[in-house]
């Protein structure tokens, strides 16, 4: 795929033909407007050249790796056309795409294959494994957890709407202060830098790519608050609430704090937790690992591991090493931070 408009309207026109429609805007910002400047997505086209065969995508990303900071890919769409399948165009192209991107000095090919697509990456294109995904929900509202029942939620969505946890918005010392965050600046940059100072694998989430992930998402809109303490910034959190999955659903995107401050996490949660619940939210999701920074925060909160049978999708995460050093050791979960920045569908 070249830098093109013409390019662009190839990939929008094939995945509108196979049923799964995508936005200009949302294609020129993902792959045109990258904040990495880096472009890695292959095509198979018919001979005519006229339509797309198949696509593997990977956006690319620069990866915390230890104490470096490396490129690296995020897996994004694969897709083959209806009238070209069969014909082992997934594995060729995945394959070719992980060449090149190992000859650029990529560290890894990485992403959250779902239920139909797991056994190719997994069996098939040498990944490992990380799973499972770090779901971690917060109920605001019992019916919607009843609505989600195996054989008994039919019978129990006509339930009223009941609270089922008390969240008020916290309340702060003269010293400490929240803002509504319009632009990341600097002073992020330095948040990163102290949050992930014991992170080994993360996508490298300073300024630029917080602006663009955060603020410059076509179509999007994301809530985003910083606290301040005596005018120093001290942490932020964004979220969003979508109508998905059968209710209004309240998505945490980043919590970012300084690890040696846990009350501030849990401060910016509490106050995120009360702005969705006054939007409706009736049930709040997060992807946070155990070992995160932030867990403790969710935890205090009152979030806990989303059981299987109850997640909205089926989803897996792994990673396929390609130039990491060995020492970074990206077959291990343990070393890797998620949340929901690395979600390309909220």
């Amino acid at each position: 795929m070249a830098k093109t408009e013409e390019d662009l309207a190839l990939y929008r026109a094939a995945f509108e033909r196979n049923g799964s429609p995508r936005t200009i805007e949302h294609l020129r910002w993902q792959f045109l407007k990258n904040p990495t400047g880096r472009l890695n997505v292959e095509f198979a086209l018919t001979p005519d050249e006229q339509r797309l065969a198949a696509i593997y995508a990977v956006m690319s990303i620069d990866l915390k790796v230890g104490d470096s900071v490396m490129p690296a890919c995020q897996s994004l769409d694969t897709l083959t056309d209806v009238d070209f399948r069969g014909k082992g165009l997934f594995v060729r192209m995945a394959k070719a795409t992980f060449g090149r991107a190992a000859d650029e000095q990529n560290a890894c090919v990485y992403g959250f294959p779902n239920g139909n697509s797991a056994h190719g990456f997994f069996e098939r294109l040498g990944w490992t494994r990380l799973d499972p995904v770090p779901f971690l929900i917060k109920p605001l509202r019992l019916n919607y957890v009843l609505r989600k029942l195996p054989r008994l939620g039919a019978k129990l969505a006509g339930l009223p709407s009941i609270p089922v946890s008390r969240v008020r918005s916290p309340s702060l010392p003269g010293h400490r202060e929240l803002r509504a965050v319009l632009r990341f600046d600097g002073a992020f940059d330095e948040l990163w830098s102290e949050f992930s100072s014991g992170i080994r694998a993360a996508i490298n989430r300073d300024a630029k790519y917080l602006n663009w992930r955060l603020v410059e998402k076509p179509n999007e809109h994301y809530s985003r608050v910083a606290l301040f303490e005596n005018g120093r910034l001290r942490g932020f959190i964004a979220w969003a609430v979508k109508a998905k999955h059968g209710g209004s659903v309240g998505y945490v995107m980043e919590l970012m704090h300084a690890p040696t401050e846990p009350e501030v996490g849990r401060v910016l949660l509490q106050h995120a937790l009360a702005e969705m619940k006054s939007s409706g939210a009736e049930v709040v999701l997060a992807w946070c690992l155990e070992h995160a920074p932030n867990y403790e925060a969710f935890r205090a909160n009152g979030f806990f591991t989303l059981p299987e049978r109850l997640r909205p999708i089926e989803l897996h995460v792994g990673v396929r090493s390609l130039s990491a050093p060995p020492s970074a050791n990206l077959g291990n979960r343990f070393n890797w931070y998620f949340s929901y920045l690395d979600s390309d569908t909220v």
